[in-house]
């Protein structure tokens, strides 16, 4: 499994920075699924500082780019490539849930952060609820591993994956090197 600090896919692989996306959020959906025991146990230690930090940093920022490059390009495109061949007629629903979920999860998201943000200060949080958030979207990130993520790999050519690994780039104040305006490529996309 990829960790948190490992690389990620160049964008000239939109498709692998998307898995890599999903197992960058799998690795935060643990540390959720084991907060609320250890904020139990210790409180707001400096390791539960440290888990809600890491959380807050990536659900803050690169899921929302995520969600974007799903929603604006990626989704988009499957709907365009719906007449080739090897189009599966289970994709079409399956993008509308999708985005319905996103905007779920992004809900669910919000009532979590708070206390995320209450234990990056060091303050006790009453109750820690985060199943709801994490069974969301693992359940959501399996049907777009398992069947968007491989029918984008069958049916967008290279030209449609040039423009999405284009168009996430720009999504995150990217040249097309990687680099943002001061030359520094990100730790996570």
């Amino acid at each position: 499994m990829l960790g948190m600090g490992e690389a990620t896919p160049g964008f000239e692989d939109p498709l692998g920075v998307l898995r890599a996306c999903h197992r960058r959020i799998a690795a935060r959906l643990d540390l959720l699924e084991r907060l609320p025991e250890h904020v139990e146990r210790h409180g707001a230690d400096a390791s539960a500082q440290s888990a809600a930090q890491s959380v807050l940093n990536y659900f803050d920022r690169a899921a929302v780019h995520h969600h974007e490059d799903e929603e604006e390009d990626l989704f988009p495109m499957l709907r365009d490539a719906r007449a080739r061949a090897g189009w599966d007629d289970r994709v079409l629903a399956s993008l509308e849930q999708l985005t319905m979920e996103h905007e779920r999860m992004a809900w669910r998201w919000a009532q979590v952060r708070p206390s995320l943000v209450a234990l990056t200060r060091g303050k006790r949080v009453p109750t820690l609820r985060t199943e709801d958030l994490v069974r969301a979207y693992r359940a959501h990130m399996a049907v777009e591993d398992e069947l968007i993520f491989p029918l984008a790999a069958r049916l967008l050519d290279s030209k449609e994956l040039l423009r999405l690994g284009t168009a996430m780039q720009k999504r995150r104040g990217l040249s097309p090197q990687g680099v943002d305006a001061a030359g520094r490529r990100p730790k996570e996309r």
